[in-house]
């Protein structure tokens, strides 16, 4: 029974998944954006200077051949140079509704040339920063990236809070999560910014910069803490440090293996800054944690390869799973006691593993990639995607070959047709109610 599952998987998951149809071109780029800030000082005062730093993936422009009719071949391979062309936008209000008033503004057109298909860039990542100077107060931003080529564009928003540092004896920087650093002179708008990546490729190393204020120099207690979404503690440490007058460049090395896949909340407090009993989750709501002059958080996201999305939440794991294991087999590991339930998981996880010999399991590894995708892409108001239609096939079968969708009107609604060209299955899913719930049908024309 366990071999023909593994089959069975190995044919719907696939040992090698290809690209993802939804976001390589129907889906919106994978663009971050990380809200943090620097501290600067002029006569002997200190003030907060926020940065916007926008991060994408060269892997999700649309890359085109230059055009330039005398491009020759730049490698013994025959490759041709490639180039794609992007904008990024910057608002920056303050106030509410119609008394929103805009504060700042940036504007970033970038042309890239590259030398080989995105496929093989070493470094896929591009990031830029966009500094602005504001007055202390709550903000609201928008930053919108526009690919020029496909004309694809994606929009992200939140707030923050510019603290006001005016007499105050000792404050900290905003925190910069950087992938590599080996220096504690390192320069945070040049270093590589640490962002969750596809297939869990991340440094074994998260390197925290931030910089310290003192008026006269001082021994503060410096307490750093982690917290996964439970609020558990996963790290916790206090150290007393000399900072001397002035600003000073700090460096604090978290190590990733430790923590497993998850979502994380870094914070940092200088001296007896007390902690709030609990924190905002959202992305991009930096300015409702209300934090001080000596407090600061940075929130942070782990995938590992082989792991599911969130291994804390063992419950969620194992119900997605209902997808694949037969029902018998499924309801045995749902109704396990949770001193049971791991090892049963782990169990039919390694029956499968199409490569025991090595420590990742690319099997799992796909299926929760998937399952991290769907709840990505097909949520809706509070469903979760993977229990969506949609989320179920594309759990089972993957990406599909080809996507072809109708945006709908008042007379029809809106509806889409995934197509399977080497099983040659094709399946129909239909918006009846128009609030993005897809159902699967057997006839698109009911």
């Amino acid at each position: 029974m366990l071999r023909t599952l593994a089959c069975l998987l190995l044919l719907a998951l696939g040992a090698q998944a290809r690209s993802d149809i939804f976001l390589n071109r129907e889906w919106e780029p994978d663009f971050r954006v990380l809200a943090s800030s620097l501290l600067q000082a002029e006569d002997g005062e200190p003030s907060e200077h926020p940065v916007f730093t926008c991060v994408l993936n060269l892997s999700d422009l649309q890359l085109r051949r230059c055009d330039a009719p005398d491009a020759a071949p730049i490698d013994s391979l025959g490759g041709s140079c490639y180039r794609a062309e992007y904008e990024i936008s910057l608002e920056i209000f303050q106030g509410k509704g119609q008394h929103q008033r805009s504060r700042a503004s940036r504007y970033l057109h970038q042309t890239l040339t590259l030398d080989r298909t995105h496929a093989d860039v070493e470094n896929p990542r591009r990031w830029h920063h966009l500094e602005v100077e504001l007055a202390p107060g709550d903000y609201t931003w928008w930053v919108e990236f526009q690919d020029l080529q496909s004309r694809r564009h994606v929009r992200r928003e939140g707030t923050f809070k510019v603290t006001d540092l005016t007499g105050c004896k000792q404050a900290i920087s905003g925190l910069w999560l950087l992938a590599e650093s080996d220096s504690q002179a390192v320069d945070p708008l040049l270093a590589r910014p640490f962002v969750e990546e596809r297939g869990g490729a991340h440094p074994a190393e998260l390197a925290v910069f931030y910089q310290v204020w003192s008026r006269g120099g001082d021994s503060l207690d410096l307490h750093s803490q982690i917290l996964d979404r439970r609020e558990t503690e996963r790290h916790k440490r206090t150290l007393l440090r000399w900072f001397p007058a002035g600003l000073t460049r700090n460096l604090l090395q978290v190590p990733l293996q430790a923590l497993g896949s998850g979502d994380y909340l870094l914070e940092l407090r200088l001296g007896d800054q007390k902690a709030p009993k609990r924190r905002d989750w959202r992305e991009g709501q930096e300015g409702k944690d209300r934090t001080g002059p000596a407090r600061r958080l940075a929130r942070f996201t782990v995938r590992w390869q082989g792991e599911p999305g969130n291994p804390g939440d063992l419950d969620r794991a194992v119900e997605q799973l209902r997808y694949i294991l037969p029902a018998r087999r499924f309801r045995e590991l749902q109704e396990a006691l949770m001193s049971q339930k791991k090892a049963l998981f782990d169990d039919f996880w390694q029956s499968v593993d199409p490569t025991p010999e090595n420590e990742v399991n690319e099997l799992m590894g796909e299926f929760y990639r998937r399952a991290e995708f769907a709840d990505r892409r097909f949520s809706w108001s509070r469903f979760a995607g993977w229990r969506s239609d949609r989320g179920r096939i594309y759990m089972i079968y993957g990406d599909p070959d080809e996507v072809e969708r109708s945006a709908g009107d008042l007379d029809e609604p809106a509806w889409e047709r995934w197509s399977y060209e080497e099983s040659g299955r094709e399946f129909y899913f239909l918006d009846r109610l128009g609030f993005g719930d897809y159902q699967l049908v057997l006839d698109p024309s009911r």
